[in-house]
C-alpha cells in the first residue's frame, strides 16, 4: 500500500470511547494553518475538536458510552507534531437492549459536487428513546442531532491555533482509483441528519 500523501496544515483528530467494552472511534480533520504546524497549534486544534465533540455530540449517545481520549496529528509530514487529551464524560440517553451498532448518521455538507461517498460521521450507540420504529429514528432526536452537529461545526470553526482560525474539513485522497497529489481539502459548510437508523457493525466487536 502506498504511503499517504501529506496534507499541509491539516490535523487529523481521533475521538475514542467505549460502549459495553467495545471501542467506538470517530475521526475528524481540521485545517489549522497553511504549512507545518507548531506543537502548540496542533494542541489547540486537537483540544478544540475534543471539547466540541464532548459538548455537542457526545450527549446524543446512550449511557453505555464512556469518553476515552482525543488524539491529533499534523498531516503535513511524517514527523508532524502530535497532541492528546482526555475525553471526559459519556452519553446521556437511557438504553435498554440497544445494540452498539445502532447509529445516527451526520452528513457533512461541502461545496464540491461529485458522485460517490460524501463525508459522514456515525454517532452511536444511541438511546432507546432515539428510536421510533424498526428502521426510523424519532423526529425530536433527528432535530437534536442536527443541532448538535451544527454546534460542533461552529465550535471547531471558532477555535484558534497559533493565530489561525481553524476550519472543519474533509479530505479527498482518491479519484477514479488514482491517489491524488495534492490531496483535495474541502471546507465543511453545513450538516444534515436523516431519520434512518444506521449501523456500524464493528462496534459490536469481533465475531464469536
Amino acid at each position: 500500500m502506498p504511503a499517504l500523501v501529506p496534507v499541509p496544515g491539516v490535523v487529523r483528530v481521533t475521538c475514542t470511547g467505549t460502549a459495553a467494552g467495545q471501542q467506538v472511534v470517530n475521526v475528524f480533520h481540521v485545517r489549522a494553518g497553511a504549512g507545518s504546524l507548531s506543537s502548540g497549534a496542533v494542541a489547540a486544534a486537537t483540544t478544540g475538536v475534543g471539547t466540541a465533540y464532548a459538548t455537542h455530540l457526545m450527549p446524543r449517545l446512550n449511557i453505555n458510552y464512556s469518553g476515552g481520549t482525543f488524539y491529533g496529528v499534523d498531516l503535513t509530514s511524517d514527523d508532524g507534531a502530535e497532541a492528546s487529551g482526555s475525553l471526559g464524560g459519556g452519553g446521556s440517553g437511557s438504553a435498554t437492549n440497544v445494540p452498539n451498532s445502532a447509529a445516527v448518521c451526520i452528513t457533512w455538507k461541502i461545496g464540491r459536487h461529485y458522485r460517490g461517498g460524501h463525508p459522514r460521521t456515525y454517532l452511536g450507540p444511541i438511546a432507546t428513546a432515539s428510536i421510533e420504529g424498526p428502521t426510523s429514528l424519532a423526529a425530536a432526536f433527528v432535530t437534536s442531532t442536527r443541532t448538535g452537529a451544527l454546534g460542533f461545526l461552529t465550535a471547531v470553526n471558532a477555535t484558534t491555533a497559533g493565530g489561525f482560525t481553524c476550519q472543519l474539513v474533509c479530505l479527498h485522497r482518491v479519484r477514479e482509483g488514482v491517489q491524488l497529489d495534492p490531496v483535495l481539502v474541502s471546507p465543511i459548510i453545513g450538516a444534515d441528519v436523516d431519520d434512518r437508523i444506521d449501523s456500524q457493525r464493528r462496534r459490536l466487536g469481533r465475531d464469536r
